[in-house]
């Protein structure tokens, strides 16, 4: 009970900072000599955010790929299943 409880009061946080980050007014500017790139603040963080999970998620991908001999060869040690 007190893990539910925990955990609401964390997404209540999380959802009280979104709605006082998205009332916020302002831009993000980035000047690049050729190019000039304007963002709300609002949607330049939901951009860092889905790069962020992405880069954890495609971490997390590529962890396992290159874990899986590894991972095989235990699994063949601990079962003695060689073919």
């Amino acid at each position: 009970m007190l893990r539910a409880i925990w955990f609401l009061i964390k997404a209540a946080v999380v959802v009280a900072a979104a709605v006082w980050v998205s009332n916020q007014k302002g831009h993000i500017v980035i000047d690049v000599p050729p190019y000039t790139a304007t963002f709300h603040i609002g949607v330049f963080l939901l951009f860092i955010l889905t790069v962020t999970v992405l880069g954890i998620v495609l971490f997390a991908l590529f962890k396992t790929i290159f874990d899986a001999p590894k991972n095989w060869q235990r699994y063949k040690d601990m079962t003695g299943k060689d073919k």
